[in-house]
């Protein structure tokens, strides 16, 4: 018998993998472009402001983005969820989530000017970290509308209200850099992208047909606020997790490591749109499998790491084998000390984007107890390894650390999806073909460069992806696994 599209037991390869697709192009376009302006930012900014003031602004950024975490409160993952599988909620979410979130970013921007007192940064920092965390008002309204469109698989928005952001932060922030305008300035022209990224956004959700008049729904706020209360406290976690040698860097090594370790990172967390991209595409899809599908998560996290598999291995080599040239070609001299960092960072880079996969399929769960267990031994492990490392060999210990950390956390979360959520009988013969091919690429690749040197980059690169793609593509059908479309009766 034939099933129907609606039906949530049918195939996933069916169903949602084209539409995941889709959506993850769009992201992938929009996100790109978006780093890419913003990549280009950051090279400008490394050679007006020098390897310490970079070093300061990151920390700044860094500390903002962790306060944005809080401030969103687990709305985002929780709304996503709740949208995606109920769209007559939406009017009702909207009204009251714009107050909501307004007083969110106003106790966020206290509790982050309290936070880095209590922490004993310096006055400067303080005052930087003042004038950034404005941003949090103007950003987190914007993110509601781009959690909707993400709840509603609408990524294209989404994605252009990313470009938007990145256009209004480069075109003021290299002005104010030109004119000769101090660090200070410049976090000024983020709290301008923020509006701009807002009012974009607004706008976009009004034409979509989206209406609705904000007035704060008590009792719907304190429901809210109740149920994201696990979401909260998980990203907020993560984010810590995420950026915890930076902040230990700035307490506990000098401004050098700082900014040499934050002009590293740029570049594996630049790679890791990709992944970060495909996990967003899913989020709803994985979301509906939770509710009504349990039996095809397994088949949605294949798929996933098969192609996260695919894309991170030849990103890793890359990085591995080209980091003197990156960090040569695009920034000053000064920045060169920074070359074992980037290795290293690239190194554990692969566990870095399986991780996310590992996040999304816990974020959209019903099972808040395992989400904040994995997330907080996660955190836990990356402030107490960096803490050690970080006092003993400074930014080598950071980028040691940051690897290590995600090899165990994915270990860990990847031990509860077994326990909880999936069973992985079978799972390595659909993930094995990508790390074999990976594998075997990889040496071939390495033996041709270490050969030829730069010349042989782009060919190499090339026939990586190539190779490595039709070997995954192949190994289902030899051991006769369902085709694209196919089901077993």
């Amino acid at each position: 018998m034939q099933r129907s599209d609606a039906d949530p037991g049918a195939s996933f390869a069916a169903l949602d993998a084209k539409r995941i697709t889709r959506n993850s192009l769009y992201l992938v376009a929009g996100q790109a472009l978006a780093r890419a302006i913003g990549f280009v930012y950051i090279l400008t900014l490394a050679r007006f402001l020098g390897v310490q003031d970079f070093g300061l602004y990151n920390l700044v950024l860094g500390l903002v983005a962790i306060a944005m975490t809080g401030v969103d409160f687990g709305l985002a993952r929780l709304v996503v969820r709740d949208l995606a599988r109920d769209e007559q909620r939406i009017a009702s979410y909207l009204a009251t989530l714009l107050p909501l979130r307004a007083m969110l970013a106003v106790a966020g921007y206290a509790a982050l000017l309290a936070s880095v007192w209590l922490a004993g940064y310096s006055g400067r920092t303080l005052l930087l970290t003042a004038i950034a965390a404005v941003t949090l008002l103007p950003t987190t309204l914007g993110f509601m509308f781009d959690t909707l469109f993400h709840a509603r698989q609408q990524m294209h928005k989404s994605a252009a209200g990313d470009v938007v952001l990145a256009l209004a932060q480069v075109a003021t922030g290299v002005g104010v850099l030109i004119a000769g305008g101090s660090l200070e300035l410049v976090l000024v022209t983020n709290i301008v992208a923020g509006f701009a990224y807002f009012v974009f956004l607004t706008r976009q959700a009004f034409v979509s047909g989206y209406r609705f008049r904000p007035r704060f729904d008590r009792a719907l706020g304190i429901e809210l606020m109740r149920r994201s209360g696990p979401y909260a406290l998980v990203t907020l976690l993560a984010a810590l997790a995420a950026r915890a040698e930076l902040l230990l860097l700035g307490a506990l090594s000098s401004g050098e490591d700082l900014g040499l370790f934050s002009a590293a990172a740029k570049f594996p967390e630049t790679c890791l749109l990709l992944p970060a991209v495909l996990a967003a595409s899913a989020a709803p899809v994985i979301s509906q499998f939770h509710a009504a599908a349990p039996e095809r998560l397994r088949e949605v996290y294949g798929w996933m790491m098969r192609r996260v598999l695919t894309v991170t291995l030849p990103l890793a080599l890359a990085g591995v084998v080209l980091a003197p040239a990156i960090l040569g070609l695009l920034f000053p001299p000064a920045f060169q000390r920074a070359t074992p960092v980037l290795q290293i960072l690239f190194a554990g880079f692969p566990l870095a984007a399986l991780q996310l996969v590992n996040s999304a399929m816990f974020m959209m769960s019903d099972r808040p107890r395992v989400m904040m267990a994995t997330a907080g031994a996660s955190a836990a492990l990356q402030f107490a390894l960096g803490t050690v490392l970080i006092a003993r060999w400074g930014m080598i210990g950071g980028a040691v650390s940051a690897a290590v950390s995600h090899a165990l956390s994915f270990a860990v979360s990847y031990g509860c999806l077994r326990r909880w959520f999936i069973d992985t009988t079978g799972l390595a013969l659909q993930i094995g073909p990508p790390l074999a091919g990976g594998a075997i690429a990889s040496a071939v690749a390495w033996i041709a460069l270490g050969r030829w040197g730069m010349v042989a980059v782009v060919p190499v690169l090339a026939a990586f992806v190539i190779g490595h793609a039709a070997f995954s593509k192949l190994w289902p059908t030899r051991l006769g696994a369902p085709e694209v479309g196919e089901t077993r009766p």
